[in-house]
This record gives C-alpha cells, structure tokens and sequence, in this order.
C-alpha cells in the first residue's frame, strides 16, 4: 500500500510541477517576444524553435505523452527523496465522512486525520 501511495503522489506532484512549467515557458515567451517587440518569427532560430517546441507542451498534464511525463516525475522524485530525507513526509487515511457543517468530505476542521505511516530517514 506505501508503494501505491507514493506513486499517487508523485503523479499529483508532477502535475503542479508541470501546470508550473506551463506557467513559467508561457511567461518566458511572451516576455521575451515583449522584449524583441517582434513575433515569434522575428526571434532568434535557435530561441524560436525553442518557444515553439515548448508550445506542443502548453497542456493538461493527463494529455502529455508518457515520454515528458516521465520528465516531471523525475523531479517529483527528487523533491519527495529531499523531503524522506528530512523525515517529515507522512501519509494521512481519511475518513469517508461528511461534514454536514462545512459542507465538504472529510472536513480537516472536524474529523483527525488517522496517521497512516511515516517515511523515514534511513
């Protein structure tokens, strides 16, 4: 189960780490084209074919090929292997409650979440 639970976060992580990518390249690029004062066809070849490649890649992270995924799960790996590290990484089982009062599932205000194992330094 601790396997199925990493692998659930590192999915999750590797989608914010890309939906930041996205944010960051899309800023690149419109900055760089401010700069230039120019199109995209106006920039460097080198820049240029960068920006456009970048595109192909400016969507959901579910609809990426396998291939840049993998990208993004490198570096969810190293983030999640620095925060083993520091031993403070800790899985959580929920309840399937709901919470009549703040109207959601699983209400952190109301119901504890139940520690369901720690990751620990080696």
């Amino acid at each position: 189960m601790k396997k199925e639970l990493e692998e659930t976060l590192v999915e999750q992580m590797s989608n914010l780490i890309h939906e930041e990518w996205v944010q960051w390249s899309k800023a690149v690029a419109k900055t760089v084209e401010t700069e230039k004062g120019m199109e995209f066809s106006g920039l460097p070849f080198g820049l240029a074919v960068k920006i456009i490649r970048w595109q192909k890649y400016w969507v959901d992270y579910s609809q990426l090929p396998e291939h840049v995924k993998e990208l993004d799960r490198v570096w969810a790996r190293k983030i999640l292997k620095q925060l083993e590290s520091s031993g403070h990484v800790l899985f959580y089982q929920y309840s399937d409650r709901y919470c009549e009062e703040h109207d959601v599932q699983d209400c952190e205000l109301c119901f504890s979440p139940k520690p369901l194992f720690a990751i620990e330094s080696d």
